[in-house]
């Protein structure tokens, strides 16, 4: 038993640093829905961002519904403008997604079913 103590001890002081939180990272918020055509995290961090920007938009928040599947973001919903449903096809195209040095997840193809005038 005494020589576990130590070992334990060293297993401890080498795993508690990589378990700080490191100040210079930012936080991410995730909404983890996956749906039965999405299967790749790809789609669900990009579908996420999407959605996220959308809501945060004035003229889209509320009206516009996003699901990315095969990276095709498909957009759905009801707005009363043309400028809306452009706005949210612009924030789908332009959204990109980085995480660690990998190269940026984006939308391949936008889907623009959204309505306009209801």
């Amino acid at each position: 038993m005494s020589r576990c103590f130590p070992l334990a001890l060293v297993l401890l002081a080498v795993a508690l640093p990589a378990c700080r939180k490191n100040p210079k990272l930012g936080t991410v918020a995730v909404d983890v829905y996956i749906h039965p055509e999405s299967s790749s995290s790809d789609d669900v961090m990009l579908q996420t961002a999407i959605r996220t920007k959308l809501d945060a938009d004035v003229m889209t928040a509320g009206h516009v519904q996003i699901r990315v599947a095969s990276l095709l973001a498909v957009l759905t919903g009801d707005v009363s403008k043309k400028e809306a449903a452009d706005k949210a096809e612009q924030i789908a195209r332009t959204t990109k997604v980085t995480v660690d040095n990998n190269p940026p997840i984006v939308a391949e193809n936008v889907k623009n079913f959204i309505k306009v005038g209801n």
